[in-house]
C-alpha cells in the first residue's frame, strides 16, 4: 500500500489511501455479502452434517483454488504488481505449515462443523469474536490503551454473540 504523499499543481499533499478508501470500503461489503451468501447457501444446501464428506469438501475447494488461484502469481509477479519468491530458510517453511494446518485447514474444518451444527448466522459472530480477543491481547501483552469506544464496541460483540446464542436455544 501507498504510504507517501504526492505533490499535485496546487501544491497541497493529497493522501492517496483516503482517495480510495471508498474501494477497499466497498470490497469489504462485497466481501461480507460473498461471505453470507456462501455460507447460508452452504446450510441450506447441506443441511445436516451427515450429508457432507468434509474432507472431499475442502479437496474440491483446495484444487478449485489451484486452478484458479495459482495461475495469478507467475502474471503478479510478471506485472511487478506483487513479488512471488519461495521461503528461503528452514524456519519459513515450518510456519508456513504451522499455518496451513492450524490458520487454514483446522479452522475450517472447525468452521464448517459449526455452521452444519448450527447456523450461518452463529459462526459468522462467532468469528467477530476476534475483535474482542484482539483488543484483549493488544492490552495485555503489548501495554496497548485505547479510547472506551474500542471497549464499548467489544462489549458489543459479546452481547450480539450471547444474544443469538441465548435466543436459539
Amino acid at each position: 500500500m501507498y504510504h507517501g504523499k504526492a505533490d499535485d499543481d496546487n501544491g497541497d499533499t493529497p493522501n492517496l489511501e483516503a482517495s480510495m478508501s471508498w474501494l477497499g470500503d466497498f470490497l469489504a461489503i462485497l466481501s461480507a455479502v460473498i461471505y453470507g451468501c456462501y455460507t447460508t447457501l452452504l446450510k441450506l444446501k447441506i443441511g445436516d452434517e451427515s450429508r457432507i464428506d468434509s474432507a472431499l469438501f475442502f479437496g474440491v475447494v483446495g484444487v478449485a483454488n489451484i486452478l484458479l488461484l495459482w495461475p495469478l502469481f507467475p502474471a503478479l509477479n510478471w506485472f511487478d504488481i506483487e513479488s512471488f519468491t519461495l521461503p528461503s530458510t528452514r524456519d519459513l517453511w515450518c510456519m508456513i505449515l504451522v499455518n496451513a494446518f492450524v490458520g487454514t485447514f483446522l479452522s475450517d474444518y472447525l468452521w464448517l462443523q459449526a455452521i452444519l451444527m448450527t447456523s450461518p448466522l452463529v459462526v459468522t459472530l462467532g468469528l467477530s469474536l476476534m475483535i474482542p480477543l484482539s483488543i484483549a491481547g493488544d492490552v495485555i501483552f503489548k501495554d496497548t490503551h485505547l479510547s472506551s469506544g474500542y471497549y464499548a464496541g467489544a462489549v458489543m460483540i459479546l452481547l450480539g454473540f450471547f444474544g443469538v446464542n441465548l435466543a436459539n436455544s
